[in-house]
């Protein structure tokens, strides 16, 4: 059975589609599990809470502001998700956060970070002021860190506000004069949490260089310790993985229809060329040498009459013919006829 070249690439290409529509399914998830359900539908704005959020402003120098204690408040009531459904939230690298905030802003987050700085927030230790949408009583963490992949000069620093406290934290190396725990070693946790807005401020890890900053502020629900290496979810290997075996896909697939074509249409091409005859003559030759024999019938027939002349010779030597046992005929002479 042939088909066109141009219906089998047409099957070739919907084929390929599905394939890359089923992997990009598989690496994303079609269905994301109960809690993450739980907290995208929680995360959903009310017009109050829009109205309120529309004060918050990149590049402040503070978060001191009903929005910040608005939205505090609302992640510390998100349960824990726990390991495997870490894994399906997003994980951008901290530094795309303050390169396209917009896009990561009040989304559910999960990220690898080291810890260098931890202070206890409260309403008793004047730390942090009373609001209206916060409870005097419960206490924050303001953790400061950076990211974990790579080395953190490179990773990004960020501000954390944890509504719970980093779990199994190692003895401070130093304390600050303003009552932050020093970590030198920066050990490494994984957070659940969204992207606030980000603030700008000098950086003061460094006493002797000071320079100004962009800080990522991030707000935490949910802490782990990483005792063997960064979580990695699906999209850091899953999706580039199906990116990769959909494009070997469509190498092979188009060889393949290529060979195929090129083998359908030399099928074709003999199958055409066994068909011919040499010795046959082909119809319109035929048609056009069929007159040509009508007239070779049509032709007048030969009425003795010629035009061919007659060797002079010949003639006398007829005019001299005796037959057997005559006489030679003498002229007659028109004159004694008279």
């Amino acid at each position: 059975m042939n088909f066109p070249r141009r219906s089998i690439l047409i099957l070739g290409l919907i084929g390929l589609l599905h394939l890359s529509s089923s992997a990009t399914l598989a690496a994303e998830g079609a269905t994301p599990p109960t809690g993450i359900r739980e907290i995208n539908a929680a995360l959903k704005l009310t017009e109050r809470e829009k109205q309120i959020l529309a004060t918050v402003r990149d590049g402040s120098k503070s978060v001191e502001e009903n929005g910040f204690y608005m939205m505090m408040a609302k992640i510390s009531a998100f349960p824990a998700l726990g390991p495997e459904a870490l894994r399906e939230l997003d994980a951008p690298a901290v530094k795309n956060l303050t390169r396209d905030p917009d896009r990561y802003r009040y989304r559910p987050m999960r990220l690898n970070i080291r810890v260098f700085y931890v202070m206890k927030l409260s309403v008793e230790g004047k730390t942090i002021s009373s609001n209206p949408y916060w409870p005097s009583e419960k206490p924050m963490w303001e953790i400061h860190g950076t990211g974990a992949e790579g080395p953190p000069s490179a990773a990004g620093p960020l501000i954390v506000y944890s509504a719970v406290p980093p779990p199994n934290l190692p003895e401070a190396d130093a304390k600050r004069s303003d009552g932050r725990l020093a970590y030198q070693k920066g050990p490494r946790y994984v957070l659940a949490g969204i992207f606030y807005k980000y603030i700008e401020g000098l950086d003061t890890g460094d006493e002797t260089t000071k320079q100004q900053r962009k800080y990522p502020v991030v707000l935490a629900w949910e802490m782990r310790k990483l005792s063997q290496g960064p979580i990695k979810g699906p999209a850091n290997w899953i999706l580039p993985g199906a990116i990769f075996l959909g494009l070997v896909l469509g190498v092979v697939v188009f060889v393949f229809l290529k060979r195929y074509i090129r083998r359908d249409k030399r099928r074709r091409d003999g199958l055409m060329f066994s068909h011919y005859r040499p010795l046959r003559e082909a119809p319109a030759r035929r048609e056009r040498k069929k007159p040509a024999r009508r007239e070779r019938k049509s032709a007048p027939q030969d009425t003795g009459e010629t035009d061919t002349q007659v060797d002079p010779d010949l003639i006398a030597a007829a005019a001299e013919y005796r037959p057997p046992g005559g006489s030679k005929e003498q002229p007659v002479n028109e004159k004694e006829g008279q």
